[in-house]
């Protein structure tokens, strides 16, 4: 291969991950170190949903089940600070999972965090928990589960509560119990007093197997797969430079030619690099011994050692032993292992010679690694987990590492186990503590369980793997059939997978309800050929055989979960065993379902793609593998850009083909979505229209259904209409073929019939329509308009009484006239268009059925009228069409006017009235008993228009609005220019600007910074008068809006009245302080302006310090100060201030730079205020 030049640093960049060991101690930061994947986002977004969700008297029960260290105790953490911490809400960084937050309530939800492995039992743990959250200690918590909930229930009121349980990260050691049991009795409990409850699955009570297979009759369990740390790795931990995307791939190319046992895939490969992918699988026992070993912490410490290494280098096991060994070695289990490795270490290593010795170490510690599952591990195992290759000879590393072994072994016989069975790969391994005649006694027990029960743990591991499987009951009952749908070309398709052991199959009628059925064959002989053009396509998923190893395993993974006396006798012994059963068998599960399996395809045979190896459900992995199979039976089928689902068909049906909705945006929306590539709309003038019945006759799908049906009054089945529109070409979806079914009832092509034998036609379809009840389709019903009808209708447009009938062209012409008149002033008025407009919040139940009266009679007359100008139809269908709707009844016609003229009321009032709504709130209280009568009286006129549109009632609030604006009009503007433009005001302002007091307070008060907290309230004043003299036009400003361009409001007139006086009060208790500080400082300051005197002997400074001592001394009654004074009174408070290493500065002078001499003096004394100096001249 190429040379590779780069260097790790070339290809990615190690961001720093925190690392948190307490992730309930400060929820910002557990919220902020934690990274979202898809996986993770969807999951806490469904569990925010069930949170929200939750009512009075109701309850919800999950767990979170994966290995150790993938991340749920951080994952509960961020859930428990989402509720528990409404403003952490706004600081998630996923989208979707900021979108569920939102649906909490806006409180703190009430968070009681039980610790497993802190006390001895779980309803101990659970007591402590409760005394905790609820302030009291645990002798008053109850003795049972219900009181203990209840004493929560009764504290909390009616706010939801959050119980979570998880193991505690500061246990000593792992918890050794079977608590399955309380587990589900709390779930039972909490589901009708409102908690949620979340529970952490460590392997201790992960098991759905004997004692514990009550929780999965308890809980809905959700899994959070090892893969999802593969993401947080390579988007948060080790991002990737994507311009070197291609020198991953060599590196990958170049492991895979130099170590042919480097059995990873590429895409796993890509998302760790530069970790190697083995520690990953090696984590979780290190994390089953260590409790704080942070696998991403880890990741992040060793990256940043890596940087500069040639980028064909690879965070490899032997730094996980060095992070890790020191923990290791305080665990009483590993002591002999250990004491193992260091007598192998010293003995054997040691004398190895140096050039081979550093190799034959690494050797070493792989063993004792890869020795913790208590399976033992292989030499291309180690070779590859620790990077040991030859490039000029690849098999030549595992004979080395082979050597070294077996080196060790025969050191060492009674603690290096070499496992070598016939047609299998030697093993190796350390012994673990005590646990030969565990492992001794779980081979001789597996020996004795028939192959059956092997298979029986297969699928409920495949049914634990993907989360939609129902394989295996919640009785644990095992089902052979299942229903499964996927998604593609944005149609669900409906279809069942079918678990065959032994090559049987059961029983399945083929009717409607699927389009695709798929066959798990774990049998080893061929699938039969296929029938390219069954309605059915069936495809076959072809497991790869079990080996020996995998069957045996499988066979001890079955007696450590359901033998409870082996279970009993070796106790604790069992946790790390189950654990590491655990992980083989999902490597099992991996290899036979999907690393080494294949799918059959109409004879042919496709591997299974990453993306569908990664998927967590069936439904993902079938719309992955079964893409091909749809694009070669249904190319014709169309494309959804989203997904149709019921509830985009009703929203269609009812909207779209009849409603007072069809031009709303969103109905708009679905229509270009789902109708528009159906063939089922047509874009008119920028909108959406249904087409005609002449175009959708020219749709193959809509001449198949018109081919299917019988003469009237005959029904055709629904089912071989469902059975006949999904095959090929198009193969169109369940909800596709009811668009399109509707589309032609719209048209009057078709009639719906019911299980009760009524029929549904194009007047209904406002209606919801429950599928499920339809059971047929037929013609519609010929009706034969007799000709007075149709004579007397026609003349209601025409207004002429010597309309004659249909035959005479000059009748028709004068029709014609009257019908384009009438469409004419219809479109132009475009009063539904215009109440489409109104935002819904605007609307009531009143006007929502106003409109859709309109809507569904006149509205549908002038489509009739539409079409038939369009010579679409004929004149007599047009005015039959019109007097159906209206059932024959002249009066009904009148009252659609009627409604007509009532809407269009609302609708062109709408704008006026929202626009004096607005200006009613607006408005400030007059206090007028007048002027509030009118607006109580015009409010209340308002709201009986929304409900009821009365013109008489439009008329009256015209009335009141006038009145009412002049009469407020006047009102303000009088009491505006009272005070806006009184002269008496400003003369009195202006006067107090100049006087003395004043003069103190600007120019000393306010800068020594001792105003007493009166300076804001009298900045504000100031602010008050500047608005005086108001040069705005206030009527013309009150046409529009209540309130002037000035801040003046009725309410505050007797406030501006008093304005003046309340300045001269706020100046005087300013003053007032101010003295009472100068009294407080008097002896200090007097000392410091005796300082500033030494320094300035000329008359005037010694006068003013002379005169300032008197007035600190006696400071009542308020006297003034000179200017002279002022300065220096104005230093001495600074320099007290400095002393007192004061933070704030005095306030700014609008003259920096002062003296207290004139400029010709040779010396004085400068205070620089901008600056905060002393200067001695």
């Amino acid at each position: 291969m190429k040379r590779i030049q780069d260097k790790v640093k070339d290809i990615v960049n190690v961001r720093k991950f925190l690392a948190l060991h307490d992730f309930t101690g400060d929820p910002a930061k557990t919220l902020e170190s934690y990274h979202f994947t898809d996986a993770t986002s969807e999951l806490m977004t469904k569990w925010l949903d069930r949170a929200a969700g939750m009512y009075e008297g109701s309850g919800v029960a999950v767990a979170l089940a994966g290995y150790r260290g993938v991340g749920k105790s951080h994952f509960m953490a961020v859930f428990a600070a989402l509720t528990g911490a409404p403003e952490l809400r706004t600081k998630v960084s996923d989208s979707h999972v900021a979108a569920a937050a939102q649906g909490l309530l806006r409180r703190r939800y009430p968070i009681v965090q039980v610790r497993r492995g802190t006390e001895p039992t779980l309803f101990d743990e659970l007591r402590t928990a409760f005394a905790n959250a609820l302030g009291v200690s645990v002798s008053e918590i109850a003795s049972n589960v219900a009181g203990i909930l209840r004493s929560g229930r009764e504290k909390f009121g009616d706010m939801p509560a959050i119980l979570l349980i998880d193991t505690a990260i500061e246990r000593i050691a792992r918890v050794a119990r079977d608590d399955g049991p309380l587990l589900a009795d709390i779930a039972e409990t909490a589901r009708d007093m409102n908690y949620f409850v979340g529970v952490a699955l460590d392997d201790d009570i992960a098991g759905a197997d004997g004692t514990n297979s009550v929780i999965v009759r308890a809980y809905s369990i959700d899994y959070l797969d090892q893969e999802h740390l593969y993401k947080v790795v390579d988007n948060f931990v080790f991002p990737k430079n994507q311009q070197k995307r291609a020198v991953l791939h060599d590196i990958y190319e170049y492991f895979r030619e130099v170590m042919p046992t480097f059995r990873w895939s590429e895409q796993k490969f890509a998302a760790l690099y530069p970790l190697h992918p083995a520690i990953l699988e090696v984590a979780p026992f290190v994390r089953l011994y260590i409790h704080d070993f942070a696998l991403l912490g880890f990741a992040s410490e060793a990256g940043e050692r890596i940087l500069g290494r040639p980028a064909n280098s690879l965070i490899a096991l032997d730094e996980v032993f060095d992070s890790a060994e020191a923990g290791l070695r305080k665990i009483d289990d590993l002591q002999e292992a250990f004491a193992a490795y260091d007598k192998l270490n010293n003995d054997v290593v040691g004398k190895i010679p140096v050039m081979q010795r550093l190799q034959a170490k690494l050797v070493l510690k792989a063993l004792l690694l890869l020795s913790l599952d208590g399976q033992g591990t292989t030499a291309g195992e180690i070779s590859s987990g620790m990077l040991i290759f030859d490039e000029n000879d690849p098999q030549k590393s595992n004979r080395t590492v082979e050597e070294l072994v077996r080196t060790f072994a025969a050191a060492l016989p009674d603690d290096v186990r070499v496992y070598a069975e016939e047609g299998r790969e030697v093993r190796y391994g350390l012994r673990v503590s005590s646990k030969d005649q565990l492992n001794k006694e779980l081979e001789a027990a597996a020996a004795n369980v028939a192959e059956e029960y092997a298979h029986q743990m297969l699928q409920r591991l495949f049914h634990e793997r993907f989360s939609d499987s129902t394989f295996l009951g919640l009785d644990g009952s095992h089902k052979n059939v299942m229903e499964c749908g996927l998604a593609w070309r944005g149609g669900l398709r409906r279809g069942r997978v079918v678990w065959s052991a032994d090559g049987s199959l059961p029983s399945l009628s083929d009717n409607d309800l699927h389009d695709w059925e798929v066959i798990i064959d774990l049998t080893e002989s061929e699938p039969p050929a296929s029938d390219s053009t069954a309605a059915i396509p069936r495809v076959y998923w072809k497991p790869t055989p079990l080996n020996r190893d995998e069957t045996l395993a499988l066979r001890r993974f079955y007696i450590l979960n359901h033998d409870p006396d082996f279970r009993e006798k070796f106790g604790d012994q069992i946790r790390p065993t189950l654990h590491s059963h655990l992980v083989l068998a999902d490597r099992i599960l991996n290899r036979v379902f999907l690393e080494d399996s294949r799918i059959v395809i109409d004879g042919f045979d496709y591997n299974f793609t990453e993306e569908a190896r990664a998927a967590a459900t069936l439904s993902d992995v079938f719309g992955t593998m079964l893409e091909p199979l749809f694009e070669v039976r249904y190319p014709k089928h169309p494309y959804f850009l989203r997904r149709l689902t019921t509830a985009e068909v009703s929203t269609i049906v009812s909207d779209l083909y009849s409603g007072s909705r069809q031009r709303l945006a969103e109905v708009q929306q679905l229509a270009q979505t789902f109708a528009l590539p159906l063939g089922l709309v047509r874009l008119r003038e920028g909108v959406y229209l249904p087409e005609g019945a002449e175009e959708l006759q020219k749709l193959e799908y809509v001449k198949k259904v018109i081919d299917l049906l019988p003469a009237a009054p005959a029904t055709l089945p629904l089912g071989e209409v469902y059975a006949s529109l999904r095959l090929p070409p198009y193969g169109l979806v369940r909800e596709a073929q009811q668009l399109v079914l509707s589309a032609m009832a719209a048209q009057r092509m078709i009639e719906f019939v019911t299980s009760k034998g009524d029929r549904i036609n194009h007047r209904s379809l406002d209606l919801k329509i429950i599928w499920d009840d339809i059971v047929g389709l037929s013609l519609p019903q010929e009706v034969a308009y007799s000709r007075d009808k149709l004579v007397r209708w026609a003349a209601r447009f025409v207004g002429d009484s010597d309309f004659t009938g249909f035959d005479s062209s000059s009748d028709l012409k004068l029709l014609q006239t009257a019908l384009e008149a009438w469409l004419a002033e219809w479109d132009e008025a475009a009063t539904l268009d215009k109440f489409n407009e109104i935002p819904p919040e605007y609307l009531n139940t009143y006007i929502w059925r106003l409109a859709s009266r309109v809507h569904s009679t006149l509205g549908a007359a002038s489509e009739a009228i539409r079409q038939c100008l369009s010579n679409k139809i004929g004149f007599e269908e047009c005015i039959g069409r019109i007097s159906d709707l209206f059932l024959d009844d002249e009066k009904r016609f009148e009252s659609a006017a009627e409604d007509l003229n009532r809407l269009s009321g609302y609708v062109r009032g709408f704008a006026h009235r929202t626009w004096v709504r607005e200006y009613l709130a607006l408005s400030d209280n007059t206090g007028d008993q007048d002027i509030e009568t009118l607006r109580n009286a015009l409010l209340w006129v308002h709201e009986r228009l929304e409900s009821t549109a009365d013109e008489s009632l439009s008329r009256e609030a015209g009335y009141l609005w006038a009145k009412f604006h002049r009469d407020y009009t006047d009102f303000f503007a009088s009491r505006h220019d009272a005070v806006m433009l009184s002269h008496k005001i400003q003369a009195a302002a202006d006067e107090f600007r100049e006087s003395e007091e004043w003069w103190e307070y600007s120019s000393l008060i306010l800068p020594s910074g001792y105003a007493n907290g009166q300076a804001g309230e009298i900045a504000s004043l100031l602010e008050r008068l500047r608005e005086l003299n108001c040069a705005a036009d206030v009527r013309e400003h009150l046409k529009k809006r209540p309130f002037c361009r000035c801040s003046f409001r009725p309410s505050d007139f007797p406030a501006w009245e008093s304005l003046v006086t309340d300045l001269r009060d706020a100046v005087a208790e300013a003053r007032s302080a101010f003295r009472r500080y100068l009294s407080a400082e008097a002896m200090r300051l007097i000392a410091e302006i005796a300082k500033i005197a030494e320094y300035d002997k000329s008359s005037d400074i010694q006068a003013a310090a002379r005169d300032l001592k008197d007035k600190i001394a006696e400071p009542e009654p308020l006297k003034t100060f000179s200017e002279t004074e002022r300065q220096l009174l104005l230093s001495a408070i600074f320099e007290l201030k400095k002393s007192d290493k004061m933070a704030q500065p005095i306030a700014q002078s609008t003259e920096p730079r002062k003296s207290f001499r004139n400029s010709e003096n040779e010396t004085g004394i400068i205070l620089d205020l901008s600056t905060e100096s002393v200067s001695v001249i």
